[in-house]
């Protein structure tokens, strides 16, 4: 679990994952920051996470606390994403499936099924949902500032100098598996270009 929370400090740090989380976790960590009371979305079988990490968090630190706090999150190439969250997954044992499996039909969320399946359905799910179910709330953008993790050290440097947390980033978490784009066919982009569109213009974000 890569989100973070100072009470002191009166920061949070929203974790959507596949985005850098447990390097700017890690760094967090070593400045005090705790994690939040909610355990791993794997167990959550009311599916409650799929309201998304924003919600996660404010329902665990109440809206006090998430009022005064200066909250940050960094995004990602959604389709660079996709492509690290179906190798992260599947990596792990979630899932067996190939990329295009993985973009046409995830594995399902059926309640009634072993409970071992169902967590590995909900971990696969959790990382390929879109960046903005977790970070809007009642449609707004639910954190004060969005760093990108195609320029994570410059953002980072600049969150780093705002929260006042003088430790650097460890490199976690990285693989070598070649330019996103190899991954897509044109069949294969034209579901996504439009599963994740609102990533896209919400960030900026060209294919």
């Amino acid at each position: 679990m890569s989100s973070k929370v100072s009470v002191e400090n009166k920061a949070i740090f929203v974790h959507v994952p596949k985005n850098a989380g447990r390097s700017v976790g890690r760094a967090l960590r070593q400045a005090g920051y705790r994690n939040p009371g909610y355990g791993s979305v794997d167990h959550d079988f009311d599916m409650t996470w799929q309201a998304g990490e924003c919600r996660r968090l404010l329902a665990d630190v109440g809206q006090e606390l998430w009022d005064e706090s200066f909250k940050f999150a960094f995004v990602r190439n959604p389709w660079d994403r996709l492509v690290s969250g179906w190798q992260f997954t599947r990596q792990r044992e979630k899932h067996q499936l190939t990329f295009d499996e993985f973009v046409r039909e995830l594995p399902s969320l059926d309640r009634s099924q072993d409970p071992d399946a169902l967590e590995r359905a909900i971990s696969t799910h959790w990382h390929a949902m879109p960046q903005t179910d977790h970070l809007l709330i009642d449609g707004q953008m639910a954190v004060d500032f969005v760093g990108h993790v195609e320029s994570l050290n410059d953002d980072w440097k600049s969150i780093a100098d705002r929260i006042g947390c003088d430790a650097d980033l460890p490199r976690v978490n990285t693989s070598d598996r070649g330019d996103y784009r190899d991954y897509y066919s044109d069949d294969l982009r034209a579901i996504v270009d439009e599963r994740f569109r609102v990533d896209a213009t919400t960030f900026g974000y060209k294919f």
